[in-house]
């Protein structure tokens, strides 16, 4: 069933650790599953990963803490509704995040925290409580899409 489907990709990612470019859009992942299943820690040059159109409501604090070269990562069209860039704390090459079509309501940051990116994309959420101050933390900023 299901349940050896992913674990079958499990054995295939885990060794797969040179990948550089993932796409696991449009797999019906929630959460639960991506934690369980994918460790992205494993791909050491992961530089592109896609997550979009699945269930995602949250992600873990750690959930790349060792993808030191992950420049572009798109989590649209998942089920946010309230998203924190510490998971993205010092993640020095991080340019380009896409969070468009999801729920997002809020945006959690550390006000002493510097971001790198240069470009997010935030359309089509809920953002009810953007704080501009948020925008100062992202030194390298060159689009904001808010619309």
């Amino acid at each position: 069933g299901e349940e050896n489907k992913f674990s079958i990709n499990r054995t295939f990612l885990s060794r797969s650790i040179r990948l550089e470019k993932l796409w696991l859009n449009n797999l019906n992942l929630n959460s639960s599953l991506l934690s369980k299943y994918f460790k992205f820690n494993l791909f050491k040059v992961l530089t592109n990963l896609d997550l979009s159109q699945n269930q995602l409501d949250y992600l873990s604090n750690d959930i790349f803490e060792l993808n030191e070269y992950l420049t572009y990562l798109n989590l649209s069209s998942n089920l946010f509704k309230l998203f924190s860039l510490n998971i993205f704390y010092n993640r020095e090459f991080l340019l380009y995040l896409d969070l468009s079509f999801n729920q997002i309501e809020n945006i959690l940051y550390e006000k002493e925290s510097s971001y790198l990116f240069s470009k997010i994309d935030l359309r089509n959420n809920n953002l009810t409580l953007f704080n501009l101050d948020m925008i100062t933390q992202i030194s390298n900023l060159t689009y904001l899409d808010l619309s």
